[in-house]
């Protein structure tokens, strides 16, 4: 089998003959699934899914069967005890000589403390007109539109300044939040003011979110703090 053991990775391979599907321990306890059961069909493992996730997930692995290739989602699993998993996939089909889906090898990770930070910072982005910190929309074709007034400025400004473009600050770890899938963040400079964005990538889209939160007193504390700290050398 193709299945490697690594710490916090869950995976499964699942043969298309036999129609089951074998998985490692820590696949089990993300399921919420007794210890000593390894291996059984896939309906078991799909019966573990969310009910409103089912379709996406099945559109999703049909895709990766046609194409004999990548599959990459992320669904709520509900164990025996009611609670609700976030689960990031990825996986991949492997095809015959004569295309015909083998094997589809599955690795995934519990991602749903990101999926809360994600839900906190859209709940936040409903409100981004009461937001005195600039909230956009960063697009992969280098468009950022602005979501409230504070960004309008401050994208004018970051045009000026070609702090926007691919090699700069911004477009670093914007393409970084969206090559990894995870959240990142940056510091910039408007004026005076010193900005801290959380970069949110997010599923399935060609843009990421990005929250701005004005730092610019807790870094001249720093800075201040620094200056001090050499004097006292």
């Amino acid at each position: 089998h193709l299945i490697l053991s690594r710490a916090n990775t869950a995976t499964l391979e699942y043969d298309f003959a036999s129609q089951t599907a074998v998985w490692d321990e820590e696949f089990g306890k993300l399921l919420g699934m007794d210890a000593g059961a390894m291996h059984g069909p896939a309906k078991r493992i799909l019966a573990r899914v969310h009910p409103s996730d089912r379709p996406v997930l099945l559109r999703a692995i049909q895709v990766s069967v046609d194409a004999c290739g990548s599959l990459r989602t992320e669904h709520r699993i509900v164990r025996p005890d009611g609670a609700i998993v976030w689960v990031l996939v990825r996986g991949v089909t492997l095809c015959d000589e004569d295309g015909q889906a083998e094997k589809l090898v599955v690795t995934c990770w519990d991602s749903s403390d990101a999926q809360r930070t994600t839900d906190r910072l859209e709940t936040l982005a409903n409100f981004h007109y009461e937001n005195p910190n600039p909230v956009f929309r960063a697009f992969d074709d280098g468009r950022l539109n602005d979501e409230n007034p504070a960004a309008a400025k401050l994208i004018h400004v970051l045009k000026q300044n070609d702090d926007c473009s691919s090699n700069s600050v911004l477009g670093r770890a914007l393409a970084g939040a969206q090559a990894s899938g995870q959240i990142r963040s940056c510091d910039l400079k408007a004026g005076e003011r010193t900005l801290r964005f959380t970069l949110v990538p997010v599923m399935g889209k060609a843009y990421v979110n990005c929250y701005g939160n004005d730092v610019t007193l807790e870094r001249e504390i720093q800075r201040a703090s620094q200056i001090a700290a050499r004097m006292e050398a």
